[in-house]
């Protein structure tokens, strides 16, 4: 059995015309920031996540019977240098942070999601520039 994902999980991506990709839900003091690895817009329950396409990275999720804290780096760069200057100020840590596999059809509408990460928001590094990079730790 892969523990990776569900078997409804696997189902979908089995079909023609699906997608995987991941997706982010974080907790800030100024709202939800919902996120997506493709391009454009996609809607899963009524609610629009972004898509960060190639300016979005994220770091290996590990997986153990133990129990454990684990670090899981979230990575997006290309973003515009004021954009970054909220993000110091931004109250954060402690908050919850999720990432998700789901699948995505031809219409961008996600039509199945797995959890493959929950956790709090830790550590945010930002690097000013023109583009900036944020890297922000669960």
């Amino acid at each position: 059995m892969n523990q990776f994902m569900t078997p409804e999980m696997q189902q979908w991506l089995r079909r023609p015309n699906i997608s995987a990709i991941l997706m982010t839900e974080l907790d800030f003091a100024s709202g939800m920031l919902r996120l997506h690895s493709a391009v454009g817009d996609a809607l899963y329950q009524g609610i629009v996540y972004k898509g960060t396409g190639v300016l979005g990275k994220v770091g290996m999720v590990k997986q153990s019977g133990q129990v454990q804290p684990y670090r899981l780096r979230l990575t997006l760069s290309g973003i515009p240098q004021e954009l970054a200057s909220i993000a110091l100020t931004e109250h954060y840590q402690n908050r919850q942070g999720s990432l998700y596999l789901a699948a995505l059809d031809n219409f961008c509408q996600i039509v199945a999601r797995d959890t493959l990460f929950s956790g709090r928001m830790d550590v945010m590094n930002i690097r000013l520039g023109n583009p900036s990079t944020i890297q922000l730790d669960l």
